[in-house]
């Protein structure tokens, strides 16, 4: 569904989508061991809603400045496959030799935000372009096995996978037109990200399958590119400066941190 309303110097721009799944799969096959012939069937199951949202404000100031923000929200708020498996194992004789029955429970959960404010300040030959935006994304999974032989549970596993990133951005463009073959484009941009990102399990046997992990960067860009036109064909030379910082810490323990800046060259050109 979308919505688009305009009074006069504000525009406003909505979209909002709903999305729903419910299906079933059976399968079946068989697979040759060393001494054992497997075959099986399994039941899949599956369930899922998404929502998705965004909406655009937009204020014309005067004929030389705009600023508006948005926002666009997305979410899984529920979202779950079961399968079922039933396989039964032959010996070489293909005599009956045991049946296991296994359940893959998973559950997932996402949810993602991004907002910006903006502002563009335009001309006959200069356009000046800024913004700011703000990125949370949350993820969690959460995954059951369990494995049946007769009435015995041989396998209880579980996993649960969480992630959450925050990412800031600050944006700044300036582009002057000298005419209509000839401009300049100058720019800088810092971005500011964090992530923490955790898995935890239950009965595994790996004594270090339990991760934590968390991670911090700050980039910092500046960048100008030169574009022109000559005959049929459109040049850009230009030239690009980045430097970061990076912190990382695996299970608790901080590595060193990491602070580096490089150049990179732009240079194209197309029909």
């Amino acid at each position: 569904m979308e919505l688009d309303a305009n009074f006069g110097k504000l525009t406003f721009e909505g979209n909002f989508n709903y999305f729903f799944n419910n299906g079933k799969v059976n399968d079946n096959g068989w697979q040759m061991f060393e001494n054992t012939f497997e075959s099986f069937l399994q039941y899949h199951n599956r369930t899922g809603q998404e929502l998705e949202t965004s909406a655009t404000l937009t204020y014309e100031m005067n004929k030389f400045n705009q600023i508006g923000a948005s926002i666009n929200f997305s979410n899984l708020p529920k979202n779950s496959s079961i399968t079922k498996t039933e396989s039964s194992f032959y010996d070489l004789d293909n005599k009956p030799d045991s049946l296991i029955i296994s359940f893959n429970n998973q559950n997932i959960k996402k949810n993602a935000l991004i907002t910006s404010v903006f502002h563009v300040l335009k001309n006959k030959k200069n356009t000046l372009s800024s913004y700011f935006s703000f990125i949370d994304v949350k993820n969690l999974l959460n995954n059951k096995i369990d494995s049946y032989n007769g009435q015995f549970n041989s396998l209880n596993q579980n996993v649960l996978s969480n992630e959450k990133n925050q990412t800031y951005i600050i944006n700044s463009d300036y582009e002057h037109n000298f005419n209509d073959n000839h401009k300049v484009e100058i720019g800088g941009r810092f971005t500011h990200f964090e992530g923490k990102y955790s898995l935890l399990n239950t009965n595994f046997q790996n004594i270090i399958s339990d991760v934590q992990f968390n991670f911090k960067e700050n980039v910092t860009a500046l960048y100008a590119i030169y574009f022109f036109e000559k005959s049929n064909f459109n040049f850009s030379l230009g030239a690009r400066y980045e430097y970061f910082f990076r912190n990382a810490a695996f299970n608790n323990v901080s590595d060193k941190p990491v602070r580096d800046g490089d150049f990179f060259s732009i240079v194209k050109h197309w029909l």
